[in-house]
């Protein structure tokens, strides 16, 4: 089997609402493959730094324009075959970010996650993460 490779970041962006923290997932669906919520992230563009990287993921997928990425949290390797017959080997750096204000712009998704992003949720902190699992 093929390999493709993947260098992603991305955030796990919060606010506080009525003294709870929450956490902005994102359902994604790909048919026949897999749906889950997950927090947006994507692809490393030539010159940005990791960090940038998800400041500006996490903008186009969810809209919010006025994010601060607080700090670096965790990289992770993960490995799965897809229905396009390659192995994907997808390294993604994690951050924390806080989003600032609800101030939107327009979203900015490839035709993949155009086609594979269904909604998007704000989740109080402890259902984020069952969901998460």
């Amino acid at each position: 089997m093929e390999i493709k490779t993947h260098n992603t970041a991305g955030c796990f962006l919060t606010r506080e609402n009525n003294g709870k923290t929450q956490l902005l997932l994102l359902y994604k669906c790909w048919p026949g493959q897999l749906e889950c919520w997950v927090p947006p992230k994507g692809h490393v563009e030539e010159g940005e730094s990791l960090e940038m990287t998800a400041g500006r993921e996490t903008t186009e997928e969810t809209g919010y324009k006025n994010i601060r990425v607080k700090k670096f949290l965790k990289t992770v390797n993960i490995e799965y075959p897809w229905a396009d017959g390659f192995l994907h080997k997808k390294t993604v750096h994690w951050f924390l970010a806080e989003l600032l204000n609800d101030d939107i712009t327009d979203k900015k998704l490839s035709k993949e996650e155009q086609n594979s992003t269904i909604k998007q949720e704000w989740f109080d902190l402890d259902k984020a993460l069952k969901e998460l699992k």
